[in-house]
């Protein structure tokens, strides 16, 4: 939950922050008067530990490659109302035939136990389906069952 951004800066200026020459507050601080990049620094710092040690990224690409095969059949049965499945490893997504089904599958979704967001553009909407990088086999399993009944159920509600 902390946004993130990379700087570049000299090492002396780096070296100043440090050493608290430029910071009154002593070593580590910043000028943010609640600590918020120092704070966003350090949960940074412990996601990419626990990520790289627990291998995650490898997960949730093993994970993602799963769950889009299980759509690529959805894609078939349900052709009126999507297109295809766009993205990669984690960052998968379900492309719509029109903005109009896409909306109509945003209203669907919490009703089939699905959280989804809207992506693309207006030409080629998207339903984004993220996944965890901490996500199980079982889980793409059952995200793949609501993708299917909210694919369903926008099919009988628009005819397509």
């Amino acid at each position: 939950g902390h946004a993130q951004a990379g700087v570049a800066v000299l090492r002396s200026v780096a070296e100043q922050c440090r050493d608290s020459k430029i910071s009154p507050k002593g070593p580590g601080n910043t000028f943010d008067t609640f600590n918020r990049v120092r704070d966003a620094l350090a949960a940074a710092r412990a996601v990419l530990e626990i990520s790289q040690r627990d291998n995650l990224a490898s997960n949730v690409h093993t994970q993602g490659e799963r769950f889009q095969e299980n759509l690529g059949p959805m894609v078939e049965r349900f052709s009126g109302v999507v297109k295809g499945v766009v993205g990669i490893g984690g960052m998968t997504g379900l492309e719509f035939r029109d903005a109009d089904k896409l909306a109509r599958g945003m209203v669907v979704a919490p009703d089939v136990g699905m959280l989804v967001a809207k992506g693309g553009s207006p030409t080629n909407p998207v339903m984004r389906l993220p996944l965890q990088f901490d996500v199980d086999a079982a889980f793409v399993e059952r995200a793949s069952a609501c993708v299917e009944a909210m694919l369903k159920s926008v099919q009988e509600r628009t005819g397509a």
